[in-house]
């Protein structure tokens, strides 16, 4: 005797189907959980978008990551702050561009309320030469020096002792 119940239950869910009403639909067509948006962070960070994925264009990945962080320095810059410190001084990340495009960004759209969390994530992000390098490169382009941008990178020499400096 067949029944329904059983084989529905059983029965094997395609990746088109949701088999958990908390699984939403991605870009493949399929469906799958979501991560909270720290672990997300911490992807594009750790990841970066070069090449894409096999789903998604390398610009069209670039375009949605770059959209999430400026929203997620809006709702959460202290979250934001601490997952990139953390990623970028752990050496968690295979290359550090994409903490340094997150510090130049958190201080170019961030709120009077967190501009000196800002500043303080450039000096633990921009460990070198380079990077500042890189962080001024970025600025450049997002909308020129203000104040608070000026005074990180100052910040940054002026804790330097003339060791450090020549060292740079």
């Amino acid at each position: 005797m067949s029944n329904t119940l059983y084989s529905h239950v059983t029965r094997e869910i395609p990746q088109t189907e949701s088999a958990d009403r908390r699984q939403k639909k991605n870009n493949a067509g399929g469906f799958s959980f979501v991560v909270s948006d720290l672990n997300r962070l911490r992807r594009f960070l750790v990841l970066g978008t070069d090449g894409g994925t096999f789903y998604v264009s390398q610009k069209a990945l670039t375009e949605q990551n770059l959209s999430f962080i400026d929203d997620m320095i809006r709702t959460d810059p202290h979250g934001f702050y601490n997952v990139v410190s953390e990623v970028s001084k752990d050496g968690l990340a295979y290359r550090n561009t994409p903490a340094v495009y997150c510090a130049a960004r958190f201080i170019c759209v961030c709120d009077e309320k967190s501009k000196d969390l800002a500043i303080r994530l450039v000096a633990e992000v921009c460990r070198t030469s380079t990077h500042m390098y890189e962080f001024a490169g970025f600025i450049d382009v997002m909308g020129g020096w203000g104040r608070a941008k000026r005074r990180a990178v100052n910040n940054w020499y002026a804790a330097m002792t003339p060791e450090q400096m020549a060292y740079q």
